[in-house]
């Protein structure tokens, strides 16, 4: 590497090469040269420009503009309709720890636009993608995307639409538990789901417990 040329196992002609080499770790390097499991030479070698990228745990603030770009971006690619996060589903995000870093954010995104139905992303629909359907600490009549600037009929809808939502993700994606929650018949539930745009075949939020 330092000589710009090498010589081939078993031959003679050196040949000449134009060589740079990027190398990415999540590992502590100087620690472990210190202890014996790294290479000292090769970390010496490979540490000329070091850049620490920080963990998406660490800058939390990007989160809103990471997941705008991801939308844009996978909607392009899969030809995907047009969906946004509401805001509480943004703060939930942003409240997250990411083990993952950027790479987990970005397969969230993905999975919620390409397996949910229409409309915006809300709280309770992010949280049983999460796998977390402990939603009943939030109440829907406090949500910011049911306005009461709108005018009675669409209010009302966008107020099902989040109180469904909600009781669905907390129900786990069970209908019967769904009816029990909203005091409804099975048969006038589904055609309820079907008024509000919310698919009950869709495998992703409803499935029977029976």
């Amino acid at each position: 590497m330092e000589e710009n040329h090498f010589f081939r196992l078993g031959g003679k002609d050196r040949v000449e090469m134009d060589l740079r080499i990027i190398a990415t770790t999540h590992h502590n390097l100087e620690a472990k040269t210190r202890n014996g499991t790294f290479r000292k030479d090769l970390y010496y070698r490979l540490n000329v420009v070091p850049i620490t990228v920080a963990p998406l745990r660490e800058h939390l603030e990007d989160v809103p503009d990471l997941v705008d770009f991801f939308v844009h971006s996978i909607i392009a690619q899969w030809q995907l309709p047009f969906r946004r996060f509401s805001t509480a589903a943004l703060n939930h995000l942003r409240n997250q720890r990411w083990p993952g870093n950027v790479r987990e954010l970005r397969n969230i995104v993905q999975r919620l636009l390409i397996s949910a139905n229409a409309g915006d992303i809300e709280l309770a629909e992010l949280r049983f993608s999460l796998g977390d359907t402990n939603t009943d600490k939030e109440t829907v009549a406090h949500r910011p995307d049911v306005g009461l600037d709108q005018p009675l009929r669409e209010a009302r809808e966008a107020f099902e639409q989040a109180y469904f939502r909600h009781h669905l993700g907390a129900a786990g994606g069970s209908i019967s538990e769904l009816a029990r929650r909203s005091g409804m018949e099975r048969t006038h539930l589904y055609r309820k789901l079907k008024g509000l745009g919310i698919d009950p075949r869709a495998p992703r939020t409803l499935t029977e417990h029976i």
